[in-house]
């Protein structure tokens, strides 16, 4: 499972209860330090959403919680990370729900 633009851990938490494998990418070191002392157990990388460094098709699910922005190259990164017949979740933080 991948999570992108983990932020501090909120949505990772609950993800990690449940994942068998969560690798979540953050860019902002300040927000990278305080998730990985939440979740030592979550592989943590420093990227940005528009290149992910992670193979074509790797995750069974890729979660992203606002990153997309204003470009469609984020969707398109997202994409090109999940596995064929896989999911992607586009978490919107005014509608979590």
């Amino acid at each position: 499972m991948r999570e992108v633009a983990a932020g501090s851990g909120r949505l990772p938490i609950g993800l990690a209860a449940t994942a068998r494998s969560l690798t979540a990418v953050e860019p902002a070191r300040p927000l990278r330090d305080i998730l990985l002392a939440r979740l030592p157990e979550v592989a943590v990388l420093d990227a940005v959403a528009e290149d992910l460094p992670i193979a074509d098709r790797w995750a069974d699910l890729t979660v992203s919680c606002a990153s997309l922005g204003p470009s469609l190259a984020v969707l398109a990164e997202l994409e090109r990370c999940t596995k064929l017949g896989g999911t992607l979740a586009l978490i919107s933080p005014e509608q979590p729900e």
